[in-house]
């Protein structure tokens, strides 16, 4: 489970999630966001509360893709391909 804490000062947001970071993880930045208004200039988000991520993350991508490879591609480890 995820909590996000959205704190205001002047044209600034700042979110501070605390928790799990999981497939449900997005509804909760979502609900955050939307009390966000659109004039504001910056929008911080400090993940310094969060105590684990989970193979699916924000984008639940095993799921919605069908993919079984939760690798993130950096230049050491490119995207998995179909032959592996």
């Amino acid at each position: 489970m995820i909590t996000a804490d959205v704190q205001h000062c002047g044209s600034s947001v700042l979110i501070s999630a605390g928790g799990k970071l999981d497939e449900h993880a997005g509804v909760v930045f979502q609900q955050a966001l939307d009390g966000i208004a659109v004039d504001a200039r910056d929008l911080m988000v400090d993940l310094h509360g969060v105590v684990a991520m989970d193979a699916c993350g924000l984008t639940g991508r095993d799921r919605h893709l069908g993919q079984s490879d939760h690798r993130v591609p950096t230049p050491n480890h490119p995207p998995a391909t179909a032959s592996g």
